[in-house]
């Protein structure tokens, strides 16, 4: 498990810290209205508070999973999740599926009333349903592993005894 972890954090950390010069290519080719209204959008929908809120429960489970890991490593999580690095690699992704006019249009709504409570709901959401989802994937790793020892232990109760064995080969002197 702490392979798992500590190799995510170094692909989180490689992928966000190291921006490749296509990418910086690719966000320069984007028409500046374009790029503004993905940035107002990112503003209007609290990507940078859902980043932090993620972020923070995301330190915290490691925290609880890696119980000796060090301030520097998490210090590196912070550091890879940082809102700029967020922003570098969505807009070329928003620039590709949705028109200025599309995202003109999302930011409306989200300045609307419905989609201000919706943006002010959703860290508190967001938080939830990664801690139900840590738990249930705790409890589901806690039932994998106790099929995979019935499975072993069946597994082991249906190979021959060592007497059985034994009973089974021919003696020399029978030969």
């Amino acid at each position: 498990m702490r392979k798992f972890i500590l190799g995510f954090l170094l692909a989180c950390t490689s992928i966000t810290c190291f921006q490749p010069p296509a990418k910086a290519q690719q966000n320069d080719s984007i028409a500046p209205e374009k790029k503004e209204a993905i940035l107002e959008l990112l503003e209007v929908t609290g990507a940078k508070q859902n980043l932090e809120v993620m972020a923070s429960a995301m330190r915290e489970n490691l925290k609880t999973q890696i119980p000796d890991i060090t301030e520097p490593i998490l210090q590196e999580v912070n550091n890879a999740l940082n809102y700029d690095s967020l922003a570098y690699i969505i807009i070329p992704i928003y620039a590709k599926h949705w028109s200025t006019q599309d995202l003109k249009d999302m930011v409306a709504f989200y300045r609307s009333p419905l989609g201000m409570r919706m943006m002010k709901e959703m860290p508190a959401i967001l938080k939830e349903s990664m801690a139900a989802s840590m738990q249930r994937g705790k409890d589901l790793g806690a039932r994998l592993y106790e099929k995979v020892q019935q499975l072993k232990q069946a597994q082991q109760d249906s190979l021959p005894s060592k007497n059985e064995v034994e009973e089974k080969q021919p003696l020399s002197d029978d030969i």
